[in-house]
């Protein structure tokens, strides 16, 4: 018993640094599918060039990676300081592409500026809700969640978009399925770490049969520079208007509850239950910076 007591935390553990890495790049991989599907799909809709919705796509890049330092570090009133990654949500898609069609992109994006600050003076009320989001409700939205992604898995599962050459072409199909095949063997099979690394395992043996096969193309990446720095307001300065705003807000109050369900499952699976005090065997920095969030904002039901 005192052997099983004294046993470190895994939650508070520090990996090595070569663990850190490739589980922070499989995060990373695992994730750029839903990040750049966003700022490819508004770009596409809008009848955006190649070149703009590059630049769509390295701003939801980069903002993700601030938002996700923000989540999990902190910084003064905001974060959740939970191990969890901040990135594009399909939920302000609609909403997005009908502000930009019916004003233009610049409405857009006062639209998402005004109805994040909006969320920002809701966010203390939604706190003291979390009551009311018991685990069938946070497991309801989850799942919504991602079956909505479904739609831009089997796009990407076909080789693109409907409509592009060889879309859904079985080469493409039978690469997809491979990958998915390889990832699901190493997860059933490998060890602790080889399960960890299940994900980045199978994308890296479905990129060696890409690249076998014929079907990865390198091109694009030889014809533009590995780092630049990103344009400021490619697009023109931000338009406020009273309508988009208040349609974006209600988009966000959705994302709101989403991220909540988020933050409250990460916390669970984690063993960090929100509340006044800290759990005698929860002393580590997570634990002791998501009690002091507590204390402070009154996040706990």
């Amino acid at each position: 018993m005192n052997h099983v007591a004294n046993r470190p935390d895994p939650v508070e553990a520090r990996l090595p640094p070569w663990q850190l890495l490739v589980c922070g790049l499989q995060h990373v991989l695992v994730i750029y599918a839903g990040i750049v599907a966003v700022p490819l799909i508004i770009g596409s809709t809008l009848g955006l060039d190649g070149t703009q919705q590059a630049m769509l796509v390295n701003a939801s890049i980069l903002t993700s990676g601030i938002a996700t330092l923000i989540q999990t570090l902190g910084l003064g009133p905001f974060g959740a300081r939970l191990p969890l990654i901040q990135a594009s949500s399909f939920i302000a898609l609609p909403p997005m592409v009908m502000i930009a069609r019916e004003y233009d992109l610049p409405t857009a994006y006062g639209a998402v500026i005004g109805g994040g600050l909006a969320t920002c003076l809701l966010a203390p009320l939604a706190s003291r809700l979390t009551r009311f989001f018991p685990p069938v409700v946070i497991g309801s939205v989850i799942t919504v969640v991602g079956l909505s992604l479904m739609p831009a898995a089997a796009n990407w599962l076909g080789g693109g978009r409907p409509g592009d050459p060889g879309f859904g072409a079985p080469a493409h199909l039978l690469l997809g399925f491979a990958t998915l095949a390889l990832t699901l063997l190493i997860t059933a099979r490998a060890g602790t770490m080889g399960r960890t690394l299940a994900i980045l395992l199978g994308m890296a043996a479905g990129c060696v049969l890409g690249i076998l096969t014929g079907q990865a193309d390198f091109t694009p990446m030889r014809q533009v520079a590995w780092m630049a720095p990103p344009p400021v307001l490619p697009f023109g300065a931000p338009a406020f208007h009273t309508v988009p705003i208040l349609v974006m807000t209600m988009a966000m109050m959705v994302i709101l509850v989403e991220t909540t369900g988020n933050c409250l499952a990460v916390s669970r699976l984690a063993g960090r239950t929100a509340s006044r005090a800290v759990p005698a065997r929860s002393t580590g920095p997570i634990s002791a910076a998501w009690s002091t969030r507590c204390r402070s904002t009154g996040c706990w039901p």
